[in-house]
């Protein structure tokens, strides 16, 4: 049978705990006999462990004591205690004494100032973003500048940049930058720079646009404006210098590095939910599919592989360009889920 001494407890939350005279005076000075008792009660109630580790956090927080990390994820308390403070507007309003309505607010204010500091807390560590196939996804980075990522593909940067070090990322995948300039006037310094690693590589710009793709052992880097540099480190390394509307080329597999002009427009069309196909072949069109959209992919006429394909097509979903090539070369796409085997008529 419930003790009578717990069962107030059953439908306890995480402010409920942080008022609690007796759980406050346990976590600011801890014996063994209560840390039984809490987790003796812990136990009974699910959830009632997560609500306490966070009215913990509050009251560490407010009396600056050391804070160990939680089990729940930062963002995730962040969304609870949101939630706890609705419940807690809700609850004030239905309080009509005179103590409550003086109580009440303070109590409320001391809330949300422990939630922007706990706020502030988790945004420290590192944020990642990633994208499934056929998905893309903008991104506004800390500094202002934006990022599209293609499908299949993930940065992570640390949070809070600081104005004294550069702004750095770490791509995989595909992504399109676009880069906010934040040098003061006739003046540069190496903390204003943004870098991108990305394979080994490091990419280092200053206000400017331009495109990464990382696939199949080879990185393509396309520069639409401002100025860019490629940096590789090792005995084989090197440094390479990119100007609007060049292409450069690395394939890992082959030890081969190109930089030369390009289409740059084309190479970011897939922002726009588009695929210009000028310079592409059927093959790289499969690629696509295959990295960006998930398919796999049997092509059965190899001597399609080559063929040149022009103009620019939707690309909303992996059905639009395999409608165009089912057209355009005359073939079949037997589907199963999503591998596809692709024959001539």
């Amino acid at each position: 049978m419930m003790s009578e001494e717990v069962k107030p407890y059953s439908d306890y939350s995480s402010t409920d705990f942080f008022e609690n005279d007796r759980y406050i005076r346990f976590v600011l000075h801890p014996s063994e006999d209560e840390a039984r008792y809490w987790d003796n009660l812990a136990g009974q109630y699910h959830g009632l462990k997560a609500a306490m580790e966070e009215a913990k956090i509050w009251i560490l927080l407010l009396n600056r004591q050391k804070i160990q990390p939680p089990v729940t994820a930062g963002s995730e308390i962040w969304h609870r205690i949101a939630g706890q403070m609705r419940q807690v507007s809700r609850r004030r309003d239905r309080i009509s004494s005179i103590r409550h309505r003086v109580v009440w607010p303070a109590r409320v204010a001391a809330v949300l100032s422990m939630c922007w500091v706990i706020y502030e807390w988790s945004q420290h560590g590192v944020h990642r973003y990633q994208t499934d196939y056929g998905i893309t996804n903008r991104i506004d980075l800390p500094d202002g500048s934006l990022v599209t990522l293609n499908g299949k593909s993930s940065i992570q940067y640390k949070r809070g940049w600081s104005s004294a070090k550069p702004r750095e990322l770490w791509l995989q995948g595909e992504a399109f930058f676009q880069v906010k300039h934040v040098a003061v006037k006739n003046r540069w310094q190496q903390s204003d720079s943004f870098r991108v690693h990305v394979d080994g590589l490091n990419v280092t710009v200053t206000g400017t646009q331009f495109n990464i793709k990382s696939r199949r052992s080879q990185v393509e880097i396309t520069l639409l404006e401002g100025g860019l540099r490629i940096d590789k480190e090792g005995e084989a390394g090197f440094t390479s210098w990119l100007r609007p509307g060049e292409v450069f080329v690395l394939d890992s597999i082959r030890k081969t590095v190109i930089s030369t002009p390009a289409n740059a427009p084309s190479k970011s069309a897939w922002t726009k939910h588009e695929l210009d196909l000028d310079g592409y072949s059927l093959e790289d069109v499969l690629r696509i599919l295959e990295d960006s959209y998930g398919y796999e992919i049997t092509l059965r006429s190899p001597e399609l592989a080559q063929k040149r394909l022009t103009g620019t097509i939707p690309a909303s979903s992996g059905e639009d360009i395999i409608f165009v090539i089912e057209k355009v070369f005359n073939v079949t796409v037997n589907r199963d889920g999503k591998r596809l085997m692709i024959t001539k008529y």
